[in-house]
């Protein structure tokens, strides 16, 4: 995939390090971004950076990802809010 603008960029981990990083950078790109993780706190602050820095949806949700029925709910919520997945990370 060359073009990933208006792609749906699924991205875990996504409070610090490589998540966040993955994420400002799908945003770049032009992406729709779902994100998700543990750290609410985080999470919250790499939400605001991708807003920062392109006029691109996203969606957040505190999610712990050892939590089946949680995955499968952040699932439906993403396609719901974003549609259907190009890109999970």
């Amino acid at each position: 995939m060359k073009n990933f603008k208006d792609k749906v960029v699924v991205i875990t981990g996504a409070a610090s390090g490589m998540g966040r990083s993955y994420a400002l950078m799908f945003a770049k790109l032009g992406s729709k971004i779902a994100i998700c993780d543990y750290d609410g706190k985080g999470l919250k602050e790499t939400e605001k950076l991708v807003m920062q820095t392109a006029n691109v949806q996203v969606y957040a949700e505190k999610l712990d990802v050892s939590n089946k029925a949680g995955v499968y709910a952040f699932a439906q919520a993403v396609k719901a809010a974003l549609g259907n997945a190009h890109v999970i990370i």
